[in-house]
This record gives C-alpha cells, structure tokens and sequence, in this order.
C-alpha cells in the first residue's frame, strides 16, 4: 500500500517543467520590483564599458506581451529540437537496416565495465561536434545497450554525463575552443598582456590527461550508483535481423569512402570541389569553425547522410531490405522518440526564453562575478571559488558563449593579476561549465536524456529520479575536475605546447 501511494505521488516531468516555468515568473516579477540588477562589464570601443542590467518583469503588460509573441518562435527556433528530428531519421535507418545488430554483434559478451567505460571514451570523442553530440549519440547508445541486452536507460546516462561533465576535455580541440579563445584573447589583451596568443594546443596535455582519467573514475562510480536492476534487461520478441558479412563489407567501405570525401571538402586545397565547407576566415581552424562554416553547421546532416547511405548498403545487400518500401519506412522507424520530445521541447523552450527575457540569469551572474572582485583570493582557493561560481551560473545561464561573454572580461583579467595563465582560466570555465549543465533541466539538451528515457520507461520516468541515479556520479566528477586542476596548478605541470598554468 505505501508503495503505491508513493507511485501515485509520482510528478511527469512535464507538470515539474511547468511548476518551474510558474516559480521563475514569480521570482522574476518579486526581484524586478524590488529593483535587483547587476553591473554589467563588456568589452566595447577598444576599452571596458559598466553598465547597469536590471530584471526585468514578466508579469507586467510589456512582459506577457512579449512572451505570449514570442512563444511560437521560441518553439520553431528551439535548435535541439531541429538537430534531434534531423538525426533520428539517420539512426532509424541504421536501426531497421541491421547494420546496428552486425556492429554490436561482436559485443555481446563484453563485460558492463569495458561497455560503461567505452562510452564514457566515445561520449568525450564526439564532444568534437559540439551540442551536436547529444542529438546524434544519446538516441544511439540507447539503441546499441539494448541490441547488447543491456539497459538502455543505463546507456542514456551515461553518455549524458559524459558529454556533459566531460565537455572541457578530450583528445582534440573542438569548435567551442576557438571561440572561447577569441573572447579570452580579447579579455587578456584590453588591460593586461597586449601581447598574449590564444592557441588552440594550448590545453591538449591537460585534456588528454583529464579524459582518461574521468573515463576511468566515471565506470567505477557508475558501475557502483547505477547497479540495482540497470544492467541486464528481457530480450524482446523482435524480428532478428539478417547478419551478412558481406553486407558488413560494403557498408564499412562506404563509410570510409564518404568520410574521406568530407575530408576532401574540408581540405583547403586548390582541387574542383575541395575546400567548399569552410567559412570565411583568416586561418584555417577559424574557417573551419567560424559561424560562417558550412562544415560547422551541417554536422546533424552529415551524420544523417553517413548512416542513410551506410545503412542502404548494408540493408539491401543484406536483403533486410527487400524493397523500397522498407527503406522508406525506416526513415520514419524511430518517430515514437519524437512524440514526448515535441511535448517537453514546447515547454523548455518557454523556460528557457523566459528566463532569458527577464535577465534573472545574466543579473545573477553578474552579482556573483562582482562578489569574486571583493574576496582578496589568489592561487588554489581563487580556482575553487571560480568553479563553483561557474557552476551556480551554469544553472540559470547554460549556453557556454554567452556565460563565457559575460565571465570573461572581468575574469581573465583577474586571474593574469594573481599570476594564472588566460589559458588555464578559460580550461576551469570549461570544467564548472559542464558540471553545472548536468544539474539544470534549463539546459535545452537535457531534454533530449529526458525524451529517450521516456521513451523506455513510460509512465515511470520524473525528474527527481533521473538526477537522483546522475547526482552521485556528477559529484564524483566535480570532485575529481577540482582535484585535477588543483594537482595542475600545484605541481606546475604544462598545461599544453608551451603553456603553463601560470604566467
């Protein structure tokens, strides 16, 4: 009996939404009449500019009206909606193909700790492709646990946390590194090093150090929180896919030959055709990453266009597909993700504007920087205030740019006069930033874990016990970001080619 008034306590993570969308109105509109703001210090005309940024009320008439006018755009402009329905067309494909089932095949009897820790590994590698990542790998590695006869909540998890907690580190730079650097190049340079550099490598020892190590302690912490009933699960009566080796053959063909011809569109050669995804720039990683890249902008695409064309292989030479009609209907095979997904993007997309309009965020955000300006810190206590402000911020304010735009003219600075490198601040930025992302339902792509795991566990799913499995391992993870980065700072390690972690 307790337990089921204990179920029937249960709250959709939908309803939760909506008390949080009512709570941030209501706190919005009680700090704008009280006249809360916060001092805003930009970088314009070549010098600093402070200006005074108050919040605004979404109760007023000027407030409704612009939030009720601005709801259905809010709704279509919502990127991780767009990038999600782009890559599940792709994955549906390679799911209905069999080319899933002969990928995982081999894995089956691999041990949980070998599986976890790859994931955690592959999660980090994609980070590469920015927020692209979780549109593209979350649906995926659902798929892949349950073809290796595993929870595939367990797998939504887990590459969640990876790309999140993890997204300041991997093996190469990706293309959120080169923007961040123009606004710390632009920070270091305005009062105090005109002659700084920001370069890319500057972190690589770092990074690569850092992910090896979170790989290793996020497969132990996980293996240990996530252990009661999440591992084995029922096999489905599923129609068994035909495995061909040949198939097989053809399809990992395919896969090279386009990926060396997106390569060729990448390459700045003087070739018909090469170079045709790159933006405009000076230098070829800013052409490459700039917001005026094609390549930047067409990853969902690409990926889409990879799995579409290596599925078609495998499928028709497979004969699982026998027609193209069973092609066509793959497309479409995976829409039963799309459905709760729609319901909660409509919702956090209205929070997520709401809190933007009314500046909550950016207020408070400008209030704990001036706090950091009044402690006189310096050295180890100075890196673990910054973290933890970092990951305060991050629950109002997720977008990395725009934390990074408001954090850096003021930080930077900051830390070059307690003697730590810009490149080593801009790297502590990026490890608070994903922790404090995997502890806010503001961050847009949360809803993407939240939409898959709905989809396998209807009915049960609620915010609360999502973060209560995630809490345990992000602290573990925060924990250790901070010990990383002390250990750096303390030993004197380089953090990258020719770069330190102080001046």
């Amino acid at each position: 009996m307790a337990k089921l008034k204990k179920k029937n306590k249960k709250r959709s993570p939908i309803i939760v939404i909506m008390v949080l969308i009512l709570v941030t109105l209501i706190s919005a509109c009680v700090l704008s009449l009280i006249g809360v703001g916060g001092y805003k210090t930009s970088i314009a005309n070549g010098g600093l500019e402070t200006s005074l940024v108050s919040i605004r009320n979404p109760l007023s008439i000027k407030g409704i009206c612009a939030l009720v006018s601005q709801s259905v755009n809010n709704f279509l402009n919502f990127k991780p909606l767009i990038y999600f329905l782009i890559c599940i067309i792709g994955i549906g494909v390679l799911n209905k193909s069999g080319l899933l089932d002969a990928v995982t095949k081999p894995f089956k009897n691999v041990k949980i700790n070998i599986i976890i820790f790859m994931t955690f590994i592959i999660s980090i590698l994609f980070t590469y492709f920015g927020e692209y990542s979780y549109t593209m790998l979350i649906p995926l590695t659902a798929l892949v646990y349950k073809k290796l006869g595993k929870n595939p909540i367990l797998g939504v998890i887990i590459c969640f946390i990876g790309i999140t907690a993890c997204y300041g580190t991997n093996f190469i730079f990706n293309y959120d590194d080169f923007s961040l650097g123009e606004l710390t190049k632009a920070s270091a340079t305005l009062e105090v090093d005109k002659n700084y550099k920001f370069v890319l490598s500057s972190t690589l020892f770092i990074m690569i150090s850092s992910c090896i190590i979170l790989s290793i302690i996020g497969t132990l912490i996980s293996k240990k929180t996530l252990e009661m009933n999440i591992y084995d699960v029922k096999k489905e009566e599923q129609e068994e896919a035909i495995y061909s080796k040949r198939a097989l053959l053809f399809s990992t063909i395919s896969f090279f030959i386009l990926l060396g011809f997106i390569i060729y569109l990448v390459l700045p050669l003087k070739l018909p055709g090469a170079g045709v995804l790159l933006g405009n720039g000076k230098t070829y990683v800013e052409r490459l990453f700039s917001t005026t890249s094609p390549f930047r902008t067409s990853f969902s695409v690409l990926f889409v266009l990879i799995c579409s064309v290596c599925g078609v292989v495998y499928g028709f030479i497979s004969k699982n597909f026998k027609n193209s009609h069973d092609f066509g209907s793959s497309l479409s095979s995976l829409s039963g993700f799309i459905g709760s997904f729609v319901v909660y993007s409509f919702a956090i997309s209205q929070l997520v504007s709401i809190v933007s309009w009314t500046r909550i965020g950016e207020v408070i955000s400008y209030r704990l920087i001036e706090f950091m300006n009044t402690l006189q810190f310096s050295g180890i206590p100075l890196i673990i205030v910054f973290f933890l402000v970092v990951v305060i911020i991050s629950l109002l304010v997720p977008d990395m740019y725009t934390k990074w735009t408001i954090i850096s003219p003021t930080i930077v600075p900051l830390f070059m006069r307690s003697n730590i490198t810009p490149d080593f601040t801009q790297f502590i930025f990026r490890a608070a930033d994903g922790i404090g992302k995997c502890l806010t339902p503001v961050f847009g792509y949360f809803i993407v874990m939240l939409a898959v795991i709905d989809y396998y566990k209807k009915d049960e799913i609620t915010l609360g016990g999502i973060f209560k499995k995630m809490l345990p391992i992000v602290l573990t993870l925060a924990g250790v970001w901070i010990l990383i980065l002390i250990g750096w700072y303390v030993i004197g390690l380089p953090l990258g080619v020719s770069t330190g972690t102080t001046l």
